[in-house]
């Protein structure tokens, strides 16, 4: 691999990681508005409460396996094109 086509290689990999990352923040930062609604409503229940818990967990698993895979670009990108 050229140096420059490495160089452009790791650019697009940052960029497109950044964007992903930033996607992400809009996400929590949206199920944090929708959730503060949530708890702040006066009629809440308790089963509310554990269905609101039951989304969070899955989002939660959801970020962290796309988090692992954004890793594995980084790693395998790194250990396939390191110069």
């Amino acid at each position: 691999m050229t140096s420059s086509s490495y160089d452009q290689a790791i650019n697009n990999l940052i960029a497109s990681i950044a964007l992903e990352e930033t996607s992400l923040s809009q996400i929590i930062q949206s199920q944090a508005t929708k959730l503060d609604t949530i708890i702040n409503n006066q009629g809440i229940t308790a089963n509310d409460l554990q269905d609101v818990e039951a989304c969070l967990t899955s989002m939660h698993q959801a970020i962290s396996k796309l988090e692992t895979i954004l890793e594995a670009k980084i790693e395998f990108f790194d250990s396939e094109y390191s110069q």
